[in-house]
């Protein structure tokens, strides 16, 4: 230590530094241990608990491991699913269409190829033949139940199952009719738009098999279905592009997409002009597309104007005109002034409406817009 009044060594300075910090280390150093001396004699205690907890779920889930072990196990590898009610009830008719299939069909097989359905001709006749017996079986079981007591019943009995035998028959060539006619709709109405974007891929120099190709890729509806199967066959069968385009040609049932097969066939052997064609023939539709439009839309408001004027105007000046006549006391003779009311309420505006919605849908059902 240094007298007072006279300079300290630095020296001497650092050691009593040093003692100092010594100190308070061992100090605080007493402190912390006994300190960690407490936490040390609980700890053990929530380390026991927290240990349960922790063994309880690997417990649990071993067990958990050791039950889906067992069943995964239990279970086969190449399991097949089970064939549905509908499946089932094709090959039960597919076993009868074998005997229709040894007579070839062609007209009924480029239907069934028109409209994209993937069975043969005799399991389509087979299908027929079997849901429509099976049909009638139901209806005449039903209208035995429902006539049975009544005078005549035999006669209701076998009327209806025989109607019921024609409608099954001839619904299912009517339900393919059907399926062709969208189908052709469904071309002309996508054409336009098909061709606008096979001009660009042409414009870009690409060759009409890519062109045809990107095309089929895409979502342009029936269009695409239609080329894909070009595709096939030049994939697939080895086919060249020509053949499997004549192929389509002879098969397709779009009028407007056989004539651009033909078109794009042509341009394929010539070697060019498939671009020129294109775009001249995208305008041509897409003005066609506008025209039948507005065709439309001029038709369907004379048909709304004819409604309003003729068909609801009417029936109101019925229902004013009745009510007129029986404040009146007037006497109609056919009918009572309220039973005239509730029939031309609750029957002929009801029965008009049906047959005006009726004749809309057979006017515009075959519509491309």
């Amino acid at each position: 230590m240094n007298e007072p009044g006279l300079p300290s060594d630095p020296s001497e300075d650092a050691e009593d530094n040093a003692e100092g910090i010594e100190s308070t280390a061992e100090s605080t150093g007493g402190v912390n241990a006994g300190k960690g001396k407490e936490k040390g004699q609980k700890r053990p205690f929530k380390l026991f608990g927290f240990m349960k907890k922790i063994k309880k779920k690997k417990g649990g889930s071993e067990g958990t491991e050791s039950q889906t072990g067992d069943t995964s196990a239990g279970k086969p590898a190449g399991q097949k699913a089970k064939p549905t009610l509908a499946e089932k009830y094709k090959h039960f008719c597919f076993r009868f269409g074998i005997y229709f299939d040894r007579k070839p069909n062609t007209d009924l097989a480029k239907s069934l190829y028109q409209a994209d359905v993937e069975i043969t001709p005799g399991m389509f006749i087979s299908l027929a033949i079997i849901t429509s017996l099976l049909v009638s079986v139901f209806m005449f079981v039903i209208s035995t139940v429902l006539f049975y007591g009544m005078p005549n019943a035999f006669v209701y009995v076998f009327s209806l199952t025989f109607l019921t035998l024609g409608l099954s028959l001839g619904g299912f060539p009517f339900a393919l009719y059907n399926k062709v006619s969208n189908k052709n709709m469904n071309i002309q109405h996508e054409i336009p738009f098909a061709l606008s974007y096979m001009s660009v891929l042409a414009s870009s120099g690409s060759p009409p098999l890519d062109v045809i190709r990107r095309v089929a890729a895409e979502d342009y509806g029936d269009i695409s279905t239609e080329l894909s199967k070009v595709m096939y066959r030049i994939d697939a069968l080895g086919e060249d592009g020509n053949t499997a385009m004549s192929y389509l040609i002879q098969n397709t049932s779009s009028e407007h997409l056989r004539a651009v097969c033909i078109d794009i066939s042509n341009a394929m052997q010539a070697g060019g002009g498939l671009q020129a064609y294109l775009e001249l023939k995208s305008k041509e539709l897409m003005e066609m597309r506008r025209q039948a439009q507005k065709a439309f839309v001029d038709s369907l408001s004379i048909y709304g104007e004819g409604y309003l004027s003729g068909i609801v105007m009417s029936v109101v000046l019925v229902v004013l005109m009745i009510v007129i006549c029986s404040a009146l006391g007037i006497d109609l003779k056919i009918m009572t002034p309220r039973q005239l009311f509730n029939f031309f309420v609750y029957f002929a505006l009801p029965f008009i409406n049906l047959m005006f919605i009726l004749m809309l849908w057979m006017k515009y059902s075959r519509s491309v817009v």
